[in-house]
């Protein structure tokens, strides 16, 4: 099973104040020797830093490419000057055109933007999982119910904006993490992030991997993925 995850800071000034952003991420590959799950981060000009994560269908190589290609397509065009809706009604229309030569390939895609001066956030997904917003004891859970990427030609793409504040923490999911409770709903999910006294996103995200598996019983089948953004 692949296991990885990554740390990354970055800052800019926000009226003469230092706003930090860190990213933590840790990944999973479930039944199969590669995951499904995509993910891409970091600034696309302009003061705005972006969190992509795809959960390609299925898992293995096939939905890796699939995520991927999602994840790398949003990308380009956010960083080529397209607005985010526009460049996600070019992705999913790709991703149409790629099903309609009998390549099946829906995906799921959150998509999150924050403005590095202000601490706006504006958040879209497409079939995707819940995202989780801490601050202090406080927890937002944001669902988008929406149809994937590559099913319909116009997608719906639902929105959500909210305005982060020092010490807040975005938390996005795959799939694999956040229904690895079914049983218990999200419950579990919301005690394991107040149990997570770390201000350390990599060992936030890791927390959160390693109690989904336990969760699982240690026989996940789905690939799993957890980042967490603090801002600092």
């Amino acid at each position: 099973m692949d296991k990885t995850c990554w740390l990354r800071k970055r800052g800019v000034k926000e009226q003469g104040k230092p706003l930090r952003v860190s990213v933590g991420l840790a990944g999973l590959a479930g039944s199969g020797l590669v995951s499904g799950d995509s993910v891409c981060y970091g600034e696309i000009g302009k003061g705005i830093f972006a969190v992509v994560l795809s959960d390609g269908m299925g898992s293995g190589r096939r939905a890796k490419r699939e995520s991927e290609l999602i994840v790398q397509t949003v990308e380009h065009l956010l960083r080529a000057g397209y607005s985010p809706p526009l460049a996600l009604q070019i992705t999913n229309a790709v991703m149409v055109y790629r099903a309609g030569r009998g390549e099946e390939c829906y995906s799921s895609l959150d998509l999150a933007l924050i403005d590095l001066q202000t601490g706006n956030l504006q958040l879209y997904k497409t079939g995707a999982s819940l995202t989780l917003i801490r601050r202090g004891n406080q927890l937002d859970v944001v669902m988008l119910p929406s149809l994937p990427m590559g099913v319909v030609g116009d997608l719906p793409v639902p929105s959500w904006n909210h305005r982060l504040r020092t010490g807040d923490q975005l938390i996005l999911l795959s799939d694999g993490v956040a229904e690895a409770g079914r049983r218990q709903g999200i419950r579990w999910l919301k005690d394991e992030i107040f149990d997570q006294t770390s201000s350390d996103p990599c060992a936030a995200a890791e927390h959160l991997l390693h109690r989904a598996r336990a969760v699982m019983g240690g026989k996940e089948k789905d690939d799993m993925t957890a980042v967490v953004l603090v801002v600092q």
